[in-house]
C-alpha cells in the first residue's frame, strides 16, 4: 500500500499521541507510586543489613528503570514531533510569514530569533557547568547529623534526642548512641530476634509497619526528657 501524505500525516500523529501518553503515565507512576526515597538495587549502602533494605517495583523494575523507561519515551515524542514539524515546514513558514508585504520579512526574522531563544533556553541546562554543594549548603546552612559525627552520641543524650535519628542509622548506631542494647531495642520495637545490628533502622520499622516516631517514643522512654519526668514524678511520690 503505497504511503500518501495523508496515511503519514495520521501515523505520525499517532505515534505522538501514543507517545505523550505513555510519557505521562509514567510521569504519573513516578510522582505518585514509586516516589522518591521508594530505593533501587544500587546506592542503598553496602552495610549488614544492606540486603534487608526494601524496595518498591512494578513488574520487578524499581523507580530507575521505569526512570529510564520515562526518558527513552521522552526521546521518543521529541524525534516524532521533530519530524512532525519537518512535514509541515512549508506551512509554519507561510503563517509566520503571513501575506506577502514589505514586513513579511521582519515576522519571518523575529521567528526564527523566537525559535533560536526557544532552543537556547531549552539547552541552558546542558550547557551550565555542574556544581557540587553539600546538603548544609542547599538547605541555607542548615546543619546535618551524620551517624559520624563525633558528638551524635552527647547529641542524642541531648533534649531534642528523638529528632536526631535518622533512618540510614543502623540498628547498632542507635543503640551505642542511646545507651541502650540491641537486644533490648529489638524487643521493644517488636522486631525478629535474628535481626542484625548492622540493619538500616528505616527499613527494619517499615518491615514491620511502624515509623520513626515509634523508634523515638521507645527511647524517649528510657533516654531524654521523658525518662526524666517519670523519675522526677516517682521521685515526689
Amino acid at each position: 500500500m503505497k504511503m500518501t501524505r495523508t496515511r503519514l500525516n495520521f501515523s505520525v500523529d499517532a505515534l505522538a499521541f501514543g507517545a505523550f501518553l505513555f510519557l505521562a503515565s509514567t510521569g504519573v507512576l513516578l510522582r505518585y507510586q514509586l516516589p522518591p526515597g521508594s530505593g533501587g538495587l544500587h546506592g542503598r549502602g553496602t552495610g549488614a543489613g544492606e540486603g534487608q533494605q526494601t524496595v518498591l517495583s512494578i513488574w520487578s523494575w524499581t523507580r530507575h528503570d521505569w526512570g529510564a523507561i520515562h526518558y527513552w519515551i521522552a526521546c521518543v515524542l521529541l524525534a516524532v514531533l521533530a519530524f512532525h514539524l519537518f512535514l509541515h515546514w512549508r506551512w509554519v513558514v507561510c503563517v509566520v510569514r503571513g501575506k506577502p508585504t514589505d514586513r513579511s520579512g521582519w515576522r519571518l526574522g523575529l521567528g526564527a530569533i523566537g525559535l533560536g531563544a526557544l532552543v537556547l533556553l531549552a539547552a541552558a541546562p546542558w550547557l551550565s557547568p555542574t556544581s557540587q554543594q553539600t546538603r548544609a549548603d542547599l538547605r541555607g546552612g542548615e546543619a546535618i547529623v551524620s551517624p559520624k559525627n563525633e558528638d551524635l552520641e552527647a547529641g542524642l543524650r541531648s533534649e531534642t534526642i528523638s529528632d536526631q535519628f535518622r533512618g540510614s542509622m543502623s540498628l547498632e548506631q542507635i543503640a551505642d548512641a542511646t545507651g541502650l542494647s540491641v537486644d533490648y531495642l529489638v524487643e521493644q520495637l517488636g522486631l525478629p530476634e535474628n535481626t542484625p545490628a548492622g540493619a538500616r533502622i528505616g527499613s527494619l520499622l517499615r518491615a514491620q509497619g511502624m515509623h520513626m516516631s515509634d523508634l523515638r517514643r521507645v527511647v524517649d522512654q528510657n533516654v531524654g526528657p521523658d525518662r526524666e519526668a517519670k523519675q522526677d514524678r516517682e521521685a515526689v511520690r
